[in-house]
């Protein structure tokens, strides 16, 4: 469980969490991401999520909190996922997601919650 997804990444594949934002933009985002260049925040976005998930898990077991409990329709992990994501919620103008498109080294907050949790086997 621990490090489920750190390993393969940055070991084994580390261009598969570079390219992924190197795909053609959807229809709402007004550039191309260049995933190349936000890699190193892509890989500290995911840590730090692989982290609090096996904090969370390592909690849980000591103090004998059943994860798979549900609580307002969500698993404890489903809600540090759900945490995860509030954290980043965003509304950006066409105009400023182009600007941290093309002068930022953070993906966009959509893409740093998407692309982080698609590389965890727990998502």
């Amino acid at each position: 469980m621990r490090g489920e997804c750190v390993g393969p990444v940055a070991t084994r594949r580390p261009g598969r969490l570079s390219d992924a934002p190197d795909a053609p933009a959807p229809p709402h985002c007004p550039g191309r991401l260049d995933g190349r260049r936000s890699l190193g925040e892509n890989l500290s976005d995911l840590v730090g999520v692989t982290i609090a998930l096996d904090a969370y898990r390592l909690h849980a077991a000591a103090n004998g909190i059943d994860t798979k409990a549900k609580r307002d329709g969500f698993s404890g992990e489903q809600r540090l996922f759900l945490g995860w994501a509030q954290l980043l919620r965003t509304q950006a103008t066409e105009a400023a997601l182009r600007a941290e498109i093309d002068s930022g080294n953070h993906s966009p907050a959509r893409y740093r919650v998407n692309g982080v949790v698609r590389n965890l086997q727990a998502w």
